[in-house]
């Protein structure tokens, strides 16, 4: 998310969120299993039933308890991925988002999938995965999407197409999708050599802007490429947030106060929404809210980066870590402090914060936005992907993902400024009544 709804691009995301409309995926009869399969599988809490080539048995939990039952084998596999980790596909954080999900919409469906080898039952990969309904269309998609920043499986070393395979057919497996809506995946993801090969590509192609840490053990070093007069206008701004008192910066890592510090956030990235006519399709959502200071209090990535002048916190960021890489997740500014910057004096101190610790990657996350070009001098690309399941599914794919919704979104942005802000605030409404019912 980084800081992602600080601009009109949050409303756009808004405004197709609410075409077509949401709701709960309906709950699909009862699909039996052959006894000998539900025998053999032994399993609470999961649906299962073997792979096509009889070399793979898929399980699919849909419920919080089928959630906990995974949760040894998920941190497994978190730990023994070849892929770089992302925070977003991590057990803490899907749990602390389904938990919150399920409390809102008690008929909400997780559908997540655990792929095994046939063999010996060892887990081999985790595809974490909710359906919901759109116009009539099943819709797979990351678990708690409107908070993901980037999508990938969780499996130890490289997936083979095969066990990637077995969990799309799951499809029919304890629930039904029509189409897999795969957003946000990097080049580097585990997931992204099958998609590039079996998917469709939809929507239009983002970059995540990074900061190189590798480049030197100091941040002069780390951001030379940065014009002289940003650095020394920089150094401007902490003088004038000198003079209103002593500063201070600290990084919180999660529990009560980091959960609190989250509302803070929270209520002051809502302000900030607010005052400048945008919404974000995520945090008009309560459950996303709760979801994230339920994160922010248990997951172990989690990172909150504040910046105070005297007891007055100036500038929160909400942060990730996962091996070597900082995820710079959500930014927030007290507006007594605007005048000042703050939220770019906390990314210098969280940036020498990472170059402390040993990080060798800051991500800014997805999408390109002006201010994170003033830090980072490289990106990734980021691309969206669908898997049709049926003939509904393949429509959606190409007239909806891949046609109506980028071009929604491009109409918006060509719109002038009052005009954006007007739809916002329409739109914005109209997402929060429905998240609320």
């Amino acid at each position: 998310m980084s800081r992602p709804f600080d601009l009109a691009y949050a409303a756009a995301t808004a405004r197709t969120a609410q075409m077509p409309e949401f709701r709960p995926a309906e709950a699909p009869a009862a699909r039996a299993l052959a006894p000998a399969n539900a025998g053999a599988c032994r399993r609470d809490c999961e649906t299962c039933a073997p792979s096509r080539n009889g070399l793979h048995r898929v399980c699919v939990a849909d419920s919080l308890d089928g959630l906990d039952a995974l949760k040894e084998a998920w941190e497994t596999l978190e730990r023994e991925a070849a892929a770089p980790l992302t925070p977003f596909q991590s057990f803490a954080f899907c749990r602390a988002m389904a938990e919150t999900m399920l409390k809102a919409h008690p008929d909400y469906r997780l559908h997540v999938i655990c792929v095994r080898r046939a063999a010996d039952d060892a887990p081999l990969l985790i595809l974490p995965m909710e359906i919901e309904t759109h116009a009539g269309v099943r819709v797979a998609r990351w678990l708690a999407g409107p908070a993901v920043q980037y999508g990938d499986v969780i499996a130890a070393g490289l997936p083979d197409d095969d066990a990637l395979k077995a969990a799309i057919d799951s499809a029919g497996i304890g629930g039904r999708a029509d189409v897999f809506d795969f957003r946000n995946i990097r080049q580097d993801a585990a997931i992204a050599p099958f998609l590039a090969r079996t998917g469709h590509a939809t929507g239009v192609t983002s970059e995540a802007p990074f900061v190189d840490l590798t480049r030197g053990t100091e941040l002069d070093a780390v951001l030379a490429p940065q014009p002289a007069k940003r650095k020394k206008d920089r150094r401007r701004k902490w003088r004038r947030i000198a003079e209103r008192g002593d500063t201070r910066f600290e990084v919180v890592g999660p529990g009560p106060r980091a959960a609190a510090l989250m509302r803070q956030a929270l209520a002051f990235k809502l302000d900030w929404l607010e005052a400048n006519g945008l919404v974000s399709r995520a945090l008009s959502r309560k459950w996303v809210r709760d979801g994230l200071v339920a994160v922010a209090a248990t997951a172990p990535a989690t990172r909150l980066s504040v910046l105070s002048v005297d007891d007055d916190v100036a500038a929160i960021e909400v942060g990730f870590v996962e091996g070597r890489r900082y995820h710079a997740f959500m930014g927030a500014i007290n507006a007594a402090h605007g005048e000042v910057s703050p939220g770019e004096l906390q990314t210098e101190e969280t940036l020498s914060w990472c170059l402390d610790g040993g990080m060798e990657r800051y991500d800014f996350l997805p999408p390109v936005q002006r201010y994170k070009l003033g830090w980072a001098a490289q990106t990734e690309t980021v691309a969206n992907y669908a898997l049709s399941r049926s003939w509904r599914g393949w429509l959606y794919a190409r007239l909806y993902l891949g046609f109506a919704e980028p071009r929604m979104k491009e109409a918006f942005h060509r719109l002038p400024a009052p005009a954006r802000q007007l739809l916002a605030r329409l739109f914005g409404q109209a997402a929060t009544e429905s998240a609320a019912r």
